[in-house]
């Protein structure tokens, strides 16, 4: 199915905003994924902040990424 160019691009600049997946952000910070996990829990930033994190949908496959505004 081809989508209309509008959406194209739409899609195009939510995966360079958020393109930092969760090893990468607990890397960038300097802690291990569990460790992380444990920090990101209390903020909600996984759940509530559309800031910071969005949860890109492949059929049945999901991928939260997150942006830079999580390490801030």
């Amino acid at each position: 199915m081809i989508l209309p160019r509008r959406r194209r691009s739409a899609e195009i600049d939510l995966r360079k905003k958020f393109h930092m997946q969760r090893t990468e952000l607990a890397a960038k910070i300097g802690l291990s994924a569990p460790k992380a996990k444990v920090l990101r829990a209390p903020s909600g930033i996984d759940d509530d902040d559309a800031s910071c994190c969005h949860v890109f949908e492949f059929g049945a496959q999901k991928i939260p990424c997150f942006s830079d505004n999580a390490l801030r």
